[in-house]
């Protein structure tokens, strides 16, 4: 747990918001074994530690990349190989410190 706190806390500190959100929806899809995600943006926004209208903003381009379908509160059509592509190399080190491939 302590391995994967200080690894979070690198990343928020390093890497994008765009690349950590991407990171984060692969994990999450990981960790709930589906494709389709029943979060809002505002909880995103939470966990990542960043403002509401910039997980706005990032969902929105991630949408018209094709990456993600988003609509009220519900993400799904995930492309998690270009998610995975997208994501922060942190994607990988979480995986492997929780024991899953991401």
């Amino acid at each position: 747990m302590l391995m994967q706190a200080q690894q979070t806390a690198a990343c928020t500190a390093l890497h994008t918001a765009d690349r950590r959100f991407c990171r984060w929806l692969v994990q999450a899809c990981e960790r709930m074994d589906t494709d389709v995600l029943n979060l809002t943006q505002e909880l995103i926004a939470s966990a990542l530690a960043i403002r509401r209208t910039t997980a706005t903003l990032i969902a929105q381009k991630l949408k018209t990349e094709g990456l993600i379908q988003y609509r009220r509160g519900k993400i799904s059509g995930l492309d998690r190989g270009r998610l995975r592509a997208a994501a922060c190399e942190c994607c990988n080190t979480l995986s492997v410190i929780i024991g899953r491939d991401c």
